[in-house]
């Protein structure tokens, strides 16, 4: 999986399922934002990843902003509203999220 595919994951606004897996330490849940000057927690859309993928996206980055001679600043992070959260399960052999106490969106 690329970054790219990653960055439209998030952009477009769905949850999305990326990677296999064979139990639920496999798995682990995209940050919201990530810059070469931090990153923010995880925040609606959620976005389900195996730890392996979750480990190459970030040394890609972590080689990319190594290349950077651009000033740093931290990212600006939205929270997640008052008692939502999500957890990365493993399902089928697949990555899901297990979100709790957010409002679906409507579509």
């Amino acid at each position: 999986m690329t970054l790219f595919a990653l960055w439209l994951a998030l952009v477009v606004g769905v949850p999305q399922v990326i990677g296999e897996c064979t139990e639920d330490d496999d798995c682990t849940i995209l940050p919201s934002e990530l810059t070469c000057c931090g990153e923010c927690e995880p925040a609606p859309p959620f976005v389900a990843v195996t730890r392996d993928v979750m480990d190459a996206l970030l040394l890609e980055h972590e080689t990319r902003c190594a290349r950077s001679t651009r000033l740093c600043h931290p990212p600006t992070c939205e929270a997640p509203a008052n008692g939502c959260s999500a957890e990365a399960r493993c399902a089928a052999g697949r990555c899901v999220i297990e979100v709790m106490g957010c409002d679906k969106p409507v579509s």
